[in-house]
């Protein structure tokens, strides 16, 4: 398939393709002040329908804000552009945010980000540079839900099923993640060089709940709940002690070493701290 998007850096942007069949609108191309805010029918919003399928990548310029209003089902092709360059960053459908990002819903509306198949990998996910705010929402199928390489990500109540990696984080930023679930992905958290904080959330039946990659900080890893995470539940090869207290896990305390990597196993790897009076 051929893309439809063709991005034009230094201030030259693509023109938007919207395209209605019934309920559904076919959405791809940059964001402006004439489709910069997303909503199911009869919402109001400038784009408006039952189901919003992504037909091709999204580009939210800097300086430019978009709404996601509760109860917006996006939904993602399974598109393969192998062919990457600074206008496509990855092959499969990308929202890419250098601007600003706000999808608030609620718990008896959430906003639903999905695959056109039940399948990781269906779709690439949001890539973030901007601020990208998440309250209530799903995201599924994609290869990474969430990469953010800077500025701001904060993401509550939300939850992360069926990916490859739930959310990536690189780099120096103000991340947040709290009160979410994620669960079904082969990498839970993935982070590197990332002091984020990591709180609240219930991880599990995942490959790796938190895996913390070389780098000289770490998040912060409080009051979550790791449950049935099959390979670790945290795993560091960062040279930094990494905070892990007070959390709940579904092992006693002896066994659950065997579900911790870091300095233990690896020495030049920094330690997980479960329990600071053992230090």
């Amino acid at each position: 398939m051929i893309k439809k998007l063709a991005i034009k850096l230094f201030g030259i942007f693509a023109l938007l393709t919207i395209t209605c069949h019934a309920h559904t609108v076919l959405l791809s191309g940059t964001i402006n002040e004439t489709n910069n805010s997303w909503g199911p029918s009869g919402s109001g919003a400038l784009v408006a329908a039952d189901k919003i399928l992504l037909t091709d990548d999204i580009l939210v310029p800097k300086g430019t804000t978009l709404t996601i209003l509760p109860g917006t089902r996006i939904v993602a092709e399974n598109l393969n552009n192998p062919t990457l360059s600074q206008h496509n960053l990855f092959a499969g459908i990308e929202i890419s945010n250098y601007g600003k990002v706000i999808a608030k819903g609620t718990k008896e509306n959430p906003i639903l980000f999905q695959g056109a198949k039940e399948l990781a990998r269906t779709w690439q996910g949001f890539f973030s540079l901007g601020t990208l705010i998440l309250e209530n929402v799903g995201i599924s199928d994609a290869t990474c839900g969430v990469t953010a390489s800077g500025g701001s990500l904060q993401i509550t109540g939300c939850s992360f099923l069926r990916n490859e990696t739930a959310i990536m984080l690189w780099g120096w930023q103000n991340t947040r993640i709290q009160q979410s679930l994620i669960k079904d992905n082969l990498d839970g958290i993935s982070c590197a060089s990332t002091p984020a904080i990591i709180s609240e959330n219930t991880i599990k039946d995942n490959q790796v709940g938190v895996r913390i990659l070389q780098g000289e900080s770490g998040p912060l890893i409080t009051n979550n709940s790791f449950e049935n995470n099959s390979q670790y539940h945290i795993f560091n090869l960062s040279v930094v002690d990494i905070n892990a207290y007070p959390n709940t896990w579904d092992l006693e305390a002896t066994s659950l070493l065997k579900k911790l990597y870091d300095g233990r196993v690896e020495p030049e790897a920094g330690v997980i701290i479960i329990d600071p009076e053992c230090f």
